[in-house]
């Protein structure tokens, strides 16, 4: 699966058209996402191989509990694209944090503020990738075929 794949599936992810202005640095951040998320042990430990190749900007890779190429690479696009949101939303969160802390006063309590609301909303979209890594697994796994 090239990279190109993944990547234009997940514009739609993030509203963040700034992102894309120098497209160059949009393709190197994502594909070092690509490789964060790689190595996040829930989602390592469902493939039996992987191969990120940044030369050729192609993924190859077997699922331990395969489906068909169609539905793995379904699976495989919506698991790095909502990686994605994630890796994209945790330096914004966390520039919001350094940014009360200068500005200080009553705007700094607005920020701070914000800032609760979108930690609980990046925990929320990890349990969220876990839970959809653990219900594919669940549901194509061996359970219920023996």
């Amino acid at each position: 699966m090239k990279y190109e794949e993944i990547y234009s599936r997940s514009y739609m992810k993030k509203y963040d058209p700034s992102f894309y202005d120098d497209k160059q640095f949009a393709y190197d951040t994502m594909r070092e996402w690509l490789h964060e998320i790689v190595a996040f042990p829930y989602v390592r430990k469902i493939f039996a191989s992987i191969v990120l190749d940044d030369v050729l900007e192609e993924l190859t890779f077997e699922l331990i509990n395969s489906v068909d190429e169609k539905s793995d690479n379904d699976f495989i696009i919506k698991l790095f694209t909502d990686g994605f949101v994630i890796c994209w939303m945790r330096p914004k969160v966390d520039t919001a944090i350094n940014l009360a802390t200068v500005i200080g006063g009553k705007d700094e309590k607005k920020i701070l503020s914000n800032y609760q609301a979108n930690i609980d909303r990046l925990n929320s979209l990890e349990i969220k990738l876990k839970k959809y890594i653990r219900d594919y697994g669940y549901v194509n796994g061996t359970y219920g075929t023996e």
